[in-house]
């Protein structure tokens, strides 16, 4: 059901995005679910990055493609007592591959 509500949630954010450019002073804004779409999954089976949680209960993740065989580098950026640390964690944890970490506060 939640792939289904991603999918649906995805064409109906094309569908709303062909309606054409709005006359706003400047153009930064989210992304749509439409353009998000190549990172939003539902399971993490393999070499994934976790960036987050999509609002319809999927996961935003960036995995290794043919163009881009290794991930790069990932800031995480977040007010206090959002998570940051729990997320490296599990990251520095479950990661297969070789970490470099800085840590500026020691």
């Amino acid at each position: 059901m939640r792939r289904f509500l991603t999918n649906f949630n995805i064409l109906l954010s094309r569908l709303s995005s062909l309606s054409g450019g709005s006359s706003q002073l400047h153009h930064a804004r989210f992304g749509f679910a439409h353009e998000l779409a190549p990172v939003t999954g539902h399971d993490l089976d393999g070499t994934h990055l976790l960036l987050g949680r999509s609002p319809m209960g999927g996961i935003y993740r960036v995995s290794p493609s043919k163009m881009r065989p290794e991930l790069g580098h990932m800031m995480v950026i977040a007010p206090p007592r959002s998570g940051k640390s729990m997320l490296a964690a599990s990251k520095i944890l479950t990661w297969p591959g070789s970490i470099i970490i800085v840590d500026i506060k020691g």
